[in-house]
């Protein structure tokens, strides 16, 4: 069962006269009128059976109508209806599908397969670059991965870089400051033992074992233990452990489709890993399971409050596990019918690319 679900009981004119009232709407941002309606889509129907029809649609709250005057605008259902119909007709190619593999195995091509934070950014700029939105890579939980070798980067006094060397070449870097100062022999000393460990265990296992060493006694007995257990919690024990890039908020945020409140509350929810960790659960719901691409409309966004945005994603995938999210943020007012594509062909080249990492 999908994760959104809308009445599907409109008559074919009434799907009709929606769908073209999004279209008309997103193309100019304007209220659309039945009269302006019937001449931009060349029908051989009166305005008023139009009218009719769209007093049907905003009675059922599909259309809403900002001024008694004026013409009519989506709701958050009538988008949701709209975008559902371009979600069940995904083309398997075409030519805008087309030129986007074009320009983003052209960005890919000089990239290792294990230069996945290169590829990472350069797909976020690419895809701000193409949508005019705000393009968007999150990794996924990495519970599964195994380890296979930790090293330790002294960066003066009690700074360290730990480097997480995970299975198969990804790597993942983070700075850690201990209690103490360290010199580069009880750096050798320590990255020894926890390696001996350590390395071969998946991140799930190696935060168990890094939640219980103070109280075990059998792992390490030299002087640098403290230090040890500091470093391994700082590099391991983390609620959101998820890697995010974004690219191209100017984009969206100082222009006209969003208030300042939403402005803001946007911005806020780029700047939190729990945000976007959530935000990434709520795309690979598994009530979306068999979407190639999936969209999240205004408050079906859990936790986001950003009831005038719109989330366009698609799973990529190392092997037969889900790796990660990739999408395009932008206001309600999307042009879907270009980003769907979009993102459908660039989650398919991430993961073709870390096909080279198997």
């Amino acid at each position: 069962m999908a994760l959104h679900e809308h009445d599907t009981a409109l008559t074919p004119r009434q799907r009709q006269v929606l769908e073209a009232t999004v279209d008309r709407y997103i193309a100019t941002a304007e209220p659309v009128g039945s009269r302006t309606l019937v001449e931009w889509a060349g029908w051989d129907v009166s305005s008023a059976t139009v009218r009719n029809a769209m007093a049907q649609l905003e009675e059922m709250g599909y259309l809403h109508q900002p001024h008694t005057s004026s013409g009519r605008v989506p709701s958050q259902m009538g988008y949701r209806v709209y975008v559902d119909g371009l979600l069940q007709s995904q083309p398997d190619a075409g030519a805008p599908t087309s030129d986007v593999r074009k320009r983003l195995l052209t960005r890919y091509r000089d990239l290792a397969p294990d230069q996945w934070e290169s590829l990472f950014r350069s797909t976020c700029q690419l895809l701000s670059q193409l949508s005019q939105y705000i393009g968007v890579v999150i990794g996924g939980e990495t519970g599964d991965r195994v380890l296979e070798r930790l090293e330790l980067v002294a960066l003066g006094g009690r700074n360290l870089m730990t480097v997480l060397i995970l299975k198969p070449g990804i790597v993942r870097q983070r700075i850690v400051t201990t209690e103490t100062d360290l010199d580069a022999a009880a750096v050798r000393v320590v990255v020894a033992v926890l390696n001996d460990r350590l390395a071969g265990k998946t991140l799930r296992e190696i935060r168990t074992f890094a939640s219980e060493m103070a109280t075990l006694s059998d792992w390490f007995r030299g002087e640098h233990r403290d230090t040890a257990i500091e470093v391994t919690r700082a590099a391991f024990l983390r609620d959101y452990d998820t890697d995010v890039y974004w690219d191209g908020v100017r984009n969206v945020i100082g222009g006209d489709e969003l208030d300042g409140r939403r402005q803001n509350a946007l911005y806020g929810a780029l700047e939190s890993r729990k945000s976007l960790a959530t935000l990434f659960d709520a795309a690979t719901d598994a009530r979306l399971r068999g979407e190639d691409v999936r969209a999240l409309i205004g408050t079906e966004i859990p936790s986001f409050g950003l009831e005038g945005c719109s989330f366009v994603a698609a799973t990529y995938y190392l092997g037969d596990d889900t790796f990660g999210v990739v999408g395009v943020i932008g206001p309600m007012r999307m042009q879907y019918p270009k980003i769907i594509p979009l993102v459908g062909a660039t989650a398919d080249l991430i993961t073709q690319q870390f096909d080279g990492l198997q």
